[in-house]
């Protein structure tokens, strides 16, 4: 478990910037109530195709459904994110 200082210090440095990137590993979604991408009925691929939203191709030939594609997938990331760093205060 993180210290809890660490914890603070990470959300006052989010708060001072206009953006970031939170890059994690495999398992870091659910554990945080975030939908993972495989789990039947659950995962977010079960809303979103990835061989039919999201591969170079349609990036190429449909970017608005590739794009449309990532708003849902980040979407459920940031609103878990948004509800974390609201915990975080």
């Amino acid at each position: 478990m993180m210290d809890q200082d660490a914890i603070k210090q990470a959300a006052q440095l989010i708060r001072e910037h206009n953006g970031f990137y939170a890059l994690t590993g495999a398992g870091m979604s659910t554990e945080s109530g975030i939908p993972d991408f495989r789990s039947p009925g659950t995962g977010l691929w079960e809303k979103v195709d990835p061989i039919a939203t999201s591969s170079a191709e349609v990036l190429r030939n449909n970017p608005r459904l590739f794009y449309e594609a990532d708003v849902v997938i980040r979407g459920k990331c940031g609103q878990a994110l948004t509800e974390l760093l609201g915990l975080l205060g």
